[in-house]
């Protein structure tokens, strides 16, 4: 039974942590045109684009994740079910990594 819980929480964790990584560059893109916009545009003068919109509705789509991802590591911490404390600290380093991306935009 500890093993198959095992499992289901280890795929769980791959499943978001995936979807965290293919969202990932569309947040990196924000960012960069965030900060490149906000030298040269008002926020008054922004239009609102299909392709931004996109772009943010996967922002939050990738937070969302990143936060669940981090979540469910922090409610198996400290049961059986845990994942190796190496994979809990990079994937903790990674939805940092998200985070600071999204603070920036």
């Amino acid at each position: 039974m500890i093993l198959i819980t095992l499992k289901v929480q280890l795929t769980s964790i791959r499943f978001l942590y995936t979807r965290i990584i293919l969202l990932r560059p569309l947040l990196l893109m924000s960012t960069q045109n965030s900060l490149r916009h906000e030298a040269t545009e008002p926020d008054s003068l922004r239009t609102i684009t299909l392709d931004r919109e996109l772009a943010n509705q996967a922002c939050i789509l990738c937070i969302g994740n990143a936060q669940e991802l981090a979540e469910s590591l922090r409610q198996n911490i400290d049961t059986p079910y845990r994942i190796s404390p190496w994979h809990t600290v990079y994937c903790m380093y990674f939805k940092g990594d998200i985070l600071v991306c999204y603070k920036r935009i």
